[in-house]
């Protein structure tokens, strides 16, 4: 017999409670002694009489009795006309029963070893069951410097090869503990898992047979962004608050004659993609970094819509706070400032708070500010009316903006400076008669370590599109399919101003050991010929030619010097880069298809060697459309003449100019930047032969093979090939900021009301 240890009764064996007061038996359970000696039963001195111990029996017998009475008519009346339990009474009863049992606190992680990625959170918390505590109640602990811990136990390594010890401990019970090991891959293993991630793969948890949990990438995850979730609720308003325009009026150029504005052009440029999870849209960003302090304090947003851009630009202060937020729409995106002509809305932030909410349509401008400090400022503009003395929609309207791009803000400056980003590596496979070369083997490869990083096949249309990590790298491409030569594409490289790597197109040709000749000529890409038709023929050339596309440092299989203007070479069909070199002229660089079907006639020009502060960019296609046009976009001098193409050949000062233009196909077209300036550039190539015609949607460009060359004084700085085929009639291709060529590679199928591709205005 046991008794209570809370009345003292009597308590049968079996019993797991205390028929009496309820009280668990489970860590309770006493002797008769163990009663008397702790004072539940009644003793006399240190031996309890025979008396007492009987009329405790008698006692603890009669209430047992009663018991068993009360519960024996409870249990017979739930066989009768007992009324039921609702729900609510059921479910309460339990948690009271269910309560009162103290179960000891328990912590296990359901592996003893896990892989993550490295500079990805991963939620360690799933790992981690939690028995008798409340999960809100562990610490979370690591013991590797390399590894960031937050309260609610998600993780950040920063670091490859990291081997760290996690820890989770029951807050009010240190004794309660558990550990499990925590290892980042090599660096080389890390990039394999995490591009085989953006590619779909490893989508759910592997376990290796040590019994290591390999966590599942964030990669797929990552490429996603929401700026929808309204976490945040705006700051306390005030009718003294005004817009701070400093930041605003140092970063836009918006005087052209001052030193003190127009500091965004110094700015380093990262830019990222993301596929917005609402509707699957791409999604563009740059992220404009102050090289002095690494704050970022710009922010533009492009989403692609069906035929336009939706561009929002936040500004930031150094503090991290919205300052200013400008949104609009267009046919294309040419980076520049919300001046008062261009159509959007504007939002301008004090304290998380919205002062004003600027209109511009086509009816002209309208401002709704929140207080007489910032209507004072506004003196000027039109439209002008206080928040006070708006209408009840007006106000709903005003307070729900204000709410919506307050949180957007924050969830684009948290998501882009908190994730890696994401870059594509995209091109066309043909075969040797220009047919779309489908299900070839792509494979993609670390330079560095030699390590394959991803495999794939080209669809039906030869198209492959590979997804890497935004981050400084190089890669080499293989292409194999049966019956066919095998291709490689050399010097992939990504970067974190990238975001859509074009390559050109790989041709493969049917096995064939023959050789079939190839013609070579060489011209000065800036010189016209003295006769004044055509470019200007070179002489004194030394050839190289390798084995594959873009391989300017491989084995070479072909070399001749000092070749006069052309030369015949004999080649097996497939691939080639031709390296050309002379006296006084940059090395140039060009790849080849030597077809058994074609004649092989190939043109390669060369450009003068450049003295600092010049840039030459060239242009060149094939047959088809007969006018590509160069459109360079200059910083604006006091004359105002910064855009320079085929009818406005150079700006005022000479700084600039197009140097060759070229209306019959091929090309070249070249132009010059003879003295760099401060400000932004940017350049486009637009189909002039389809922009005139109305066909804003051919092909033709797209498939021309279009290809802009850069160079500088050490030589060739980037090469830049047209997507393929797309439907489109304007390429913008990159820009220059602080004398560094940054791509931008978008493709536009629409003009709108844009007519600068055009002399007839």
């Amino acid at each position: 017999m046991r008794y209570c240890i809370n009345c003292g009764a009597a308590v049968p064996d079996n019993a797991s409670f205390c028929l009496n007061c309820g009280t668990p038996m489970k860590a309770n359970k006493i002797t008769i002694s163990d009663a008397m000696n702790s004072g539940q039963m009644p003793t006399t001195g240190k031996k309890t009489s025979k008396g007492a111990i009987i009329a405790a029996c008698v006692s603890s017998g009669v209430v047992a009795i009663i018991l068993i009475v009360l519960l024996v008519a409870i249990f017979s009346s739930g066989s009768g006309h007992r009324k039921k339990k609702n729900k609510k009474e059921t479910a309460s009863t339990q948690t009271t029963e269910t309560a009162s049992v103290e179960m000891p606190a328990e912590m296990k992680f359901t592996a003893e070893s896990y892989e993550i990625e490295v500079n990805q959170e991963t939620d360690m918390s799933k790992y981690l069951t939690c028995k008798g505590m409340d999960p809100q109640n562990v610490v979370w602990s690591a013991n590797s410097e390399n590894v960031v811990v937050g309260s609610n136990g998600r993780v950040v390594i920063n670091d490859y090869n990291v081997n760290s010890v996690l820890t989770a401990t029951d807050k009010d019970d240190p004794s309660v503990t558990a550990n499990c090991a925590m290892a980042t891959r090599s660096s080389q293993d890390d990039l394999v898992y995490r591009v085989q991630g953006l590619n779909g793969a490893h989508q759910e948890d592997e376990t290796s047979d040590k019994g290591v949990i390999s966590v599942a990438s964030t990669a797929a995850d990552e490429y996603n962004i929401d700026i929808s979730p309204q976490s945040r609720k705006p700051g306390k308003r005030s009718k003294k608050y005004k817009w701070d325009r400093t930041l605003f009026y140092s970063l836009e150029d918006v005087s052209q004659e001052s030193n003190k504005d127009g500091k965004i052009n110094s700015y380093q440029i990262e830019k990222k993609q993301f596929k917005n999870a609402a509707n699957g849209n791409q999604m563009e960003y740059e992220i404009y970094h102050n090289p002095k302090n690494d704050v970022i304090n710009k922010i533009v947003s492009i989403e692609h819509l069906d035929k336009n851009l939706e561009i929002t630009e936040y500004y930031f202060t150094d503090k991290g706070k919205i300052n200013f937020v400008f949104t609009h729409r267009d046919v294309n995106y040419v980076p520049d400032y919300a001046q008062i002509s261009k159509k959007g809305e504007r939002y301008h932030f004090h304290k998380d708070t919205m002062v004003n909410w600027r209109i511009v349509d086509g009816n002209g401008e309208r401002n709704y500010c929140y207080g007489a400090a910032e209507k004072k400022v506004l003196s000027g503009h039109a439209g002008i009316k206080e928040y006070s003395k708006c209408s009840a929609k007006r106000k709903e309207q005003y307070d729900k903006k204000e709410i919506q791009i307050l949180n957007e803000a924050y969830n684009t400056f948290e998501k882009v400076t908190s994730s890696e980003g994401v870059s594509s590596i995209r091109g066309y496979v043909n075969n040797d008669k220009g047919d779309a070369m489908d299900n070839a083997v792509v494979r993609l490869q670390s330079t560095e370590s030699q390590t394959q990083v991803f495999q794939g096949n080209t669809d039906e249309d030869g198209y492959y599109e590979i997804y890497v990590p935004a981050r400084k790298m190089s890669y080499e491409i293989s292409f194999d399919k049966e019956n066919y030569m095998p291709e490689t594409l050399y010097h992939v490289d990504s970067d974190t101003d990238q975001i859509g790597i074009y390559q050109e197109t790989i041709c493969m040709a049917e096995q064939d050991e023959n050789e079939y000749p190839c013609y070579l000529y060489f011209y000065d890409a800036l010189n016209r010929d003295i006769d004044g038709y055509g470019m200007e023929k070179l002489e004194n050339v030394d050839v190289k030619i390798r084995k594959g596309v873009n391989n300017i440092d491989g084995e070479i299989v072909y070399q001749i010097e000092r070749v006069d203007h052309s030369c015949t070479v004999n080649l097996t069909p497939g691939m080639y880069t031709i390296e050309m070199k002379r006296n006084q002229y940059m090395i140039t660089y060009s790849s080849v298809f030597i077809s058994p079907y074609d004649e092989n006639n190939i043109d390669i020009y060369a450009t003068p060697k450049l003295s600092k502060d010049e840039l030459r960019i060239v242009l060149t296609w094939g047959d088809t459309p007969q006018d590509l046009d160069s459109h360079l976009f200059a910083p604006a001098n006091s004359e105002g003449n910064y855009h320079i193409c085929y009818y406005k050949m150079s700006n005022a000062d000479g700084s600039a100019a197009l140097d060759v233009d070229d209306v019959n196909g091929y090309g070249p077209e070249t132009t010059s930047i003879y003295k760099l300036k401060r400000g932004q550039y940017k350049f486009y190539v637009a189909d002039f032969t389809n922009c005139s015609r109305h066909q804003q949607e051919s092909y033709e460009m797209s498939n021309s093979n279009a290809t802009v060359r850069v160079y500088g004084k050490t030589g060739l700085i980037q090469t830049f090939f047209v997507p393929t085929n797309r439907k489109g009639v304007i390429w913008e291709v990159f820009e220059i900021r602080d004398g560094n060529v940054i791509p931008t590679q978008r493709y536009y199928d629409a003009i709108g009301n844009k007519t600068w591709w055009s002399s007839a205005k």
